[in-house]
């Protein structure tokens, strides 16, 4: 992909290990991965304020360490509280 324009990435949990790897991969790409502090997934305000900086979003990887059972669409973002 040297030829494309780079993509932007956005990964949650962005301070462990599998974004630390991720981040060295698509070095020549715009990552932002924010660590907990900078964006809580269980907030959704601070989530709703990371995506609305962002000029674009090619791919996102959903890292955090937030765990609910059940499918993704019947949950609310009660669950993440």
């Amino acid at each position: 992909m040297s030829d494309a324009s780079p993509l932007h990435i956005l990964i949650s949990g962005g301070k462990g290990g599998l974004a630390r790897a991720l981040r060295s991969e698509w070095k020549n790409d715009c990552v932002h991965a924010p660590g907990h502090k900078a964006m809580d997934v269980r907030d959704e305000k601070q989530v709703d304020a990371w995506f609305s900086k962002l000029e674009r979003l090619d791919v996102l990887v959903a890292n955090a360490a937030v765990t609910r059972d059940g499918a993704i669409t019947g949950l609310t973002g009660d669950d993440f509280s």
